[in-house]
C-alpha cells in the first residue's frame, strides 16, 4: 500500500508536477485545491496520512461555490496551524517570485516552535516539489 500525502495546490500544472515527484518517492497524492476541500479530505484520511505538502496561497472555497474566495489568500496558514495542533508532518511549497513576503517566513517559523517536530520546512524555490517531498521524508525520519 502506498503512503498517502495530502497535496494542496490550486494550479493544475503544478498539481501534476507534485504528483509525479511524490510518485517517484513511492507516495500517492490526495490532491485538492481549496481550503474547504483540504479540510474535508484531511478528516476523511485521519490516521492514514504520511504528511502534507501545501501551497501557501490558494482559494478558501470551491470554485462552484458562488461565494468562492480570492485564489491568492494565504489559506496555507490554516493548514499549517491545524498540522501544528495535530502534530502532522507538513511542508510548505510556494513560489517566491509570485507570492513572496517576509511575514510568511516569520509566521511559519513561529508556528514551527509549537509543532511537535519543531520544524516546518518552507520550500521557496519556484515550487520545487521534489525538494518538498524530500523535506517531508526528512521530517518523518527524524520522528521515527
Amino acid at each position: 500500500m502506498n503512503k498517502i500525502v495530502l497535496l494542496i495546490e490550486d494550479l493544475p500544472v503544478e498539481q501534476e508536477k507534485a504528483k509525479q515527484a511524490l510518485a517517484e518517492h513511492g507516495f500517492r497524492a490526495a490532491v485538492t485545491s481549496t481550503l474547504s476541500d483540504a479540510l474535508r479530505i484531511w478528516n476523511s484520511l485521519e490516521g492514514k496520512l504520511f504528511g502534507i505538502i501545501t501551497d501557501l496561497h490558494f482559494p478558501e472555497r470551491t470554485s462552484d461555490n458562488p461565494n468562492a474566495s480570492d485564489p491568492n489568500k494565504p489559506c496555507g496558514f490554516a493548514i499549517i496551524a491545524k498540522a501544528t495542533k495535530k502534530g502532522t508532518p507538513v511542508v510548505v511549497c510556494s513560489n517566491v517570485d509570485h507570492h513572496f513576503c517576509e511575514y510568511a517566513k516569520i509566521v511559519i517559523e513561529t508556528l514551527a516552535e509549537y509543532h511537535p517536530m519543531k520544524r516546518i520546512p518552507f520550500v521557496m524555490d519556484n515550487k520545487n516539489w521534489n525538494r518538498a517531498t524530500e523535506e517531508l521524508i526528512k521530517l518523518t525520519v527524524r520522528e521515527e
